[in-house]
């Protein structure tokens, strides 16, 4: 009896682990973003519609749930916004150009 029904449950467990896969539509996304001189930008925010990472020292980062877009920002640079079945793995990212600005006295 009691065979049958441990049986019965690691079956069950089997089936709703594949259900929850099956339902999820979004694959984990690892990549890497790094500047046009091709080093590693630290501490940028990469950011799904299922959750945020940062990048560690190397540009790494590992995103659970991208969703439809994947936006990357990060401080000095330009903010990039890509679809997630376009991501090929490693981002490039600008530099924020330079403004003037005019500063008045009141």
């Amino acid at each position: 009896m009691g065979y049958i029904i441990e049986n019965n449950l690691a079956m069950l467990s089997i089936i709703l682990f594949n259900i929850l896969v099956i339902l999820n539509p979004y694959t984990p996304l690892q990549g890497k973003v790094i500047d046009q001189q091709g080093s590693a930008v630290i501490y940028a925010r990469v950011t799904g519609s299922g959750g945020i990472s940062l990048t560690n020292i190397e540009g790494n980062f590992d995103l659970k749930s991208p969703g439809d877009t994947i936006i990357i920002s990060a401080l000095g640079y330009e903010t990039v916004k890509i679809p997630a079945d376009r991501f090929s793995g490693v981002i490039v990212l600008s530099p924020i150009s330079p403004k003037n600005v005019t500063i008045r006295k009141r």
